[in-house]
């Protein structure tokens, strides 16, 4: 049987969560005014995200393809970065299993699709600490230690151009240009339409958008970046836009180092000096509804819109879409035949 440790960033649970979580993701104690920004944002969105809901369904799903699929050929387990149940957790459930003798590898997949050194680069070093820790802790205490020198793991590095990924991307792009056409802008995941969509009548701008990282990983080789971009390309054939462009989100407030640019506001600024009627945005760094759709595009990045004169539209994420555990089921077989 082979393990799955399906790990996702994490998400506060309670408003009271808000200190610890950002400790988690800076590695400090944050400042007062740190945590009064971020609690902000969140009651712009209306509370907390639905990312820990969001990523417990793919990690439902997931089971469920694989187990239809291989019936008793998987055990999934789910691990979150910055929140419970933390990868530690997931590792442990399927540590278990391991000394059940059910598991005798695991994989791990982030739902994250673009590889970076301090993304999914970050994931795999904690799993590969998680695991030398208990294999000294065993060792320490004259157990059993075997199985855990045995154990094989090997981690997803990405699945950007994972076809049924673009698929769902590309018909959420056309279904948003043929909403802002007919004034409803909610993609709705019908099958890929064969007229393009610039054949709706409006001049659309499609900006595809990822978390920016820090552009020194970028000079030094980091492939997030043009993985990134390989993705809107791969995106961009599939749905026949002519009018696209990348841009990056999300930079944290108050930092004083460069990051990956343009930032997507900027962008939506440009591309309303350029003779276009609308923009649309299309997140492909996420996979889930969190903080980064719900406000740095649906309040932030839409305002800017507004503010320009341009209508907008933004790409529903792949929440509820079981086409995506089927995607992510295809990157665990591709993982196993070449490992």
């Amino acid at each position: 049987m082979v393990g799955i440790l399906l790990m996702a960033h994490g998400t506060p649970t309670r408003m009271e969560d808000l200190p610890s979580f950002l400790e988690s993701i800076r590695s400090r104690k944050p400042t007062q005014a740190e945590v009064d920004d971020l609690r902000d944002r969140y009651m712009a969105i209306g509370g907390l995200s639905p990312l820990l809901e969001l990523t417990e369904e793919h990690y439902r799903n997931l089971a469920q393809v694989l187990e239809r699929e291989h019936p008793g050929g998987f055990r999934v387990a789910l691990g979150m970065k910055h929140s419970v149940p933390s990868i530690e957790d997931g590792l442990d459930a399927l540590l278990g299993a391991l000394d059940a003798q059910e598991v005798d590898k695991i994989i791990g997949l982030v739902l994250a699709p673009h590889f970076s050194k301090a993304s999914i680069g970050g994931y795999e070093s904690r799993v590969q600490a998680a695991l030398q820790s208990k294999r000294s802790i065993r060792e320490e205490g004259r157990e059993d230690g075997g199985c855990f020198k045995q154990i094989q793991f090997d981690m997803v590095r990405s699945w950007h151009l994972a076809p049924e990924l673009i698929d769902m991307w590309a018909n959420r792009v056309v279904d948003e240009i043929a909403g802002i056409s007919a004034g409803d802008m909610s993609s709705n995941g019908s099958p890929l339409k064969d007229m393009p969509p610039e054949g709706h009548g409006l001049k659309v701008h499609v900006v595809f958008t990822a978390h920016s990282l820090p552009a020194r990983l970028t000079e030094a080789g980091d492939p997030y970046a043009r993985q990134v971009a390989e993705t809107a390309a791969a995106i961009a054939g599939r749905a026949q836009l002519r009018d696209w462009s990348v841009a990056w989100q999300s930079i944290p407030p108050g930092s004083t180092i460069p990051w990956l640019e343009p930032d997507v506001s900027d962008v939506i600024r440009k591309v309303a000096t350029e003779d276009y009627d609308a923009v649309v945005v299309c997140p492909v760094g996420f996979v889930s509804d969190h903080l980064e759709t719900l406000y740095d595009l649906d309040v932030v990045a839409s305002g800017v819109a507004s503010s320009c004169g341009l209508l907008y539209g933004r790409c529903a994420s792949l929440d509820h879409d079981i086409r995506l555990a089927r995607t992510l089921a295809d990157v665990i077989n591709r993982e196993l035949s070449t490992s």
